[in-house]
Parts: C-alpha cells; structure tokens; sequence
C-alpha cells in the first residue's frame, strides 16, 4: 500500500499513526508480517526480512524490493523439445479428431496449445506420454522452467515472479498458469506498527472461461528473464496495467484477456503478439518501444 505524508486512503478499517510527513510503501503477507520502505525525503528506512536499514534519502531510490514467495509457483522443467513416438497419433484420437491428433503430434496446436504447452500446463503427464511411446526424445533444461501454476493463498494479489526459483531460471509463463486466481474465503485483521486493515472475502467459485467470473490477481512483475507467455497465462483477473519486458518474444493467445488493462507498455518492437492476447480490456494506451509505423488492416 501506497501512502504519502502519513495519509492511506483504504477505507475507514485503515489508521495510520504517528507518521505525519513520512511517505513511502507498506506491504503486509498472509501472516501479518510488515516489509515498509518509508522516508520523510531526508532519511530512508527500509524493513524487509527483518533487516532494517537507514540511508540517506534519494529520489526514486527508497523503494521496497520484493519478490512472491517462491513456495507459491509451482513448475517443472523447461522442455526445450520433443518428437512425437509411434503411438501419438492413435493416443490422441481417443480424445480428438484423427486429423487434430495428426496436427497435435505434428507440433501444431490444438484448442489453442502445443503438445509441448500442454505437458508444460499440466494437461498432459510427461511420464504416461513417455512410457506408452506417445513421445520421445524429449530435451528438458536442467537450469531453466516453465511456471504452470500459482497458489494466490500463499503468494497473494499482487505478483512478482521471481527470475529465478530454486536456482533455476524462469522462461515461461505456461497456459493458464495464473488464469482466474481466486482468493478462498477469509476475515483477517492486520494490526501491526499501528496499522490496521481489516477485509472480508465470501467464497467464489471458478466457473472455468466464465467471462463474468474474474480471478483476484491484481498486478503483476514479469522478470526480464522470461521469453515466452502462454495462452490465457493471465486471463480473467483484475489486472490494470501490464509491462512486457524485452526478453519476451512471444504472446500468445488470451494471454491477458478479460482484465481490466488500461496501459500496456511492450518494451521490444520484436514481440510477437498473438490474435486475442489482451481480448476485452479497456485499453486506452499500448505503448511498443522501438516502433515507428504500423500499417495494414
């Protein structure tokens, strides 16, 4: 939370004492505990894993780094490729058409995913595929994953994946990895360093690609070391701006469909951005840095 000159605009549940003239951040985690990096524009303070320290004050300088916990992602490793085994295609025929199974171990998408995004997803077990000869020769990365899922009870609304979790190198934001996160049911009252918050949330339930159901993210740090997004990777939450950095080369579909983004800030002109990716937004300014012209239709 955000307050400037000791002023905290949250609603009568929040109380700020003792901080007149003070600015800075405030974040709280799901066990009450405060990180702060507060400053009165002389002196700065900063609080975070329970190191304080004081510096001088410098503008732009004072501010509270902070990463999700990193038990809230779960992952597996980067699967860098794959060829499909003899099996492939009547495996897949059971569950989809002859010529879509065709497509699918061909490298193709099918409902919107590669058979290597959807093991990425979960949808389908690495080890089954492997043992019925479904796939073969299959290269994973031993220093770099994909992000497949994430437990907003443990790592909260607003989101900074870390660049690295385990020692291990994140490159990609896999299909539905953060798609309508929902907060379960809780009534929690914060009272620590003389701040208090108080919130009460009632039970939702997660109605699949419901347009009407929206999950509970509501900001998001994506770390220079990601390459790729996945399809609806981020769909359906309450996302309000969203910064792509240059490591990202890839889009895809619905990847941030149906939030609430108003700014979008793309920092390579080389990103390739597929059909849908920011589908039912309000968006009012898409920044591409490097870009002079766009033509065509």
């Amino acid at each position: 939370y955000e307050f400037e000159n000791g002023e905290i605009d949250l609603g009568e549940n929040v109380k700020v004492n003792n901080a007149k003239n003070l600015s800075g951040t405030i974040k709280y985690n799901k066990d009450g505990e405060v990180s702060y990096a507060i400053h009165n524009e002389k002196w700065c303070v900063v609080k975070n894993n329970n190191e304080t320290t004081t510096t001088e004050y410098e503008e732009g300088k004072c501010v509270l780094e902070t990463s999700t916990i990193a038990s809230a992602f779960t992952y597996i490793d980067y699967i860098e490729s794959l060829e499909a085994g003899d099996n492939c295609v009547s495996y897949f025929k059971m569950s989809m058409s002859e010529k879509n199974a065709t497509t699918f171990c061909n490298g193709g998408k099918v409902n919107g995913k590669t058979l290597i995004e959807s093991i990425g997803a979960g949808t389908e077990s690495l080890e089954e595929l492997k043992t019925n000869n479904v796939i073969k020769n299959v290269v994973t990365s031993s220093n770099e994953i994909t992000i497949v899922d994430y437990n907003i009870d443990i790592g909260g609304i607003d989101v900074v994946i870390p660049s690295t979790i385990d020692g291990k190198t994140v490159v990609t934001i896999g299909p539905w990895a953060f798609d309508t996160k929902i907060l379960s049911a809780e009534t929690s009252m914060l009272n620590k360093n003389n701040i208090q918050f108080m919130s009460n949330k009632e039970d939702n339930e997660i109605a699949g690609s419901d347009p009407e159901i929206q999950g509970d993210i509501r900001s998001v740090v994506i770390p220079n070391t990601v390459k790729s997004i996945g399809y609806s990777a981020f769909a359906q939450n309450q996302l309000t701006t969203i910064t792509i950095p240059k490591s990202v080369t890839s889009i895809s579909e619905y990847a941030f469909a149906n939030n609430k983004i108003t700014s979008v800030v793309i920092e390579s002109a080389d990103t390739v951005i597929s059909n849908s990716a920011f589908l039912d937004n309000p968006l009012k300014s898409v920044i591409i840095e490097g870009v002079e012209q766009i033509t065509g239709e």
